[in-house]
């Protein structure tokens, strides 16, 4: 799974706000903005890459991070798109599978009340984001 999660952060690393800035599992000690990818299934053996084979699916999560709620919602809309334009399923490649990833749902807005940011004096607000992925095996050719 963490070979899947890092391919995907490169794709959110294209975003102009996030170089630099998109986690694995955690980003404890981050300032806003920031984005984090996990999965229920992190830290399992099940993964894309060249050690695996078969298909196989997971339920894989990003954790939009922001200075307030309406720039959490606004980052969250563009990385959506960046993952799945259109909304619609996307291929990504990575060595030896293709991950299938759909957008499930926007599931929670929070606003983090007992944090206080220095600048801009707010308080720090997620919405995380589900995707269903697929991974399916790219045949290896004779």
């Amino acid at each position: 799974m963490i070979t899947t999660l890092k391919a995907l952060s490169q794709v959110l690393e294209g975003h102009p706000t996030l170089p630099g800035r998109v986690h694995i599992g955690d980003a404890t000690g981050t300032l806003p903005p920031f984005a984090v990818l996990w999965s229920p299934q992190l830290g399992r053996d099940r993964d894309a890459g060249a050690a695996s084979c078969g298909s196989w699916s997971a339920q894989v999560g990003v954790t939009i991070t922001a200075d307030t709620l309406e720039i959490a919602a606004d980052l969250s809309g563009e990385c959506v798109e960046l993952l799945t334009p259109g909304r619609t399923s996307a291929a990504h490649v990575i060595p030896g599978h293709v991950l299938w990833l759909s957008f499930f749902e926007q599931r929670t807005q929070q606003v983090e009340r007992a944090v206080t940011l220095p600048e801009p004096d707010s308080h720090p607000a997620s919405v995380v984001l589900l995707f269903n992925l697929h991974s399916t095996p790219i045949p290896m050719e004779a």
